[in-house]
């Protein structure tokens, strides 16, 4: 990992789980897997896909352009998920997220 984003011209990846500033080419940094950590809490939430149906072409605009997300579920987890999604250095680091989700698994029981 490095403090400085990176840049690079190459796209890999699957639309529906792909952050916007990837999407987009930007320079990105570790916080486009968060965002997509947050897609894949989302499908544990509510047990679908993401973007169901949608072909990527949308999904791609959608997400990238107009700032477009799934529903935010109810429940403990909505929160973190939200923060997931949020602005790049705005979304939690790995090690908070590690400590919600603890705390979420406490809070259950």
């Amino acid at each position: 990992m490095t403090d400085v984003p990176v840049r690079d011209s190459s796209c890999a990846g699957t639309p529906e789980w792909m952050a916007p500033e990837l999407i987009r080419g930007e320079p990105f940094t570790e916080k486009c897997d968060v965002f997509s950590l947050g897609v894949i809490m989302w499908e544990m939430c509510t047990l679908n896909r993401p973007w169901e149906g949608l072909p990527p072409a949308q999904v791609i605009y959608a997400v990238a352009y107009e700032g477009t997300r799934l529903e935010i579920p109810e429940g403990p987890l909505g929160k973190l998920i939200s923060d997931c999604w949020a602005e790049p250095d705005e979304r939690p680091s790995c090690e908070e997220i590690f400590s919600r989700l603890l705390d979420c698994e406490y809070n259950l029981c």
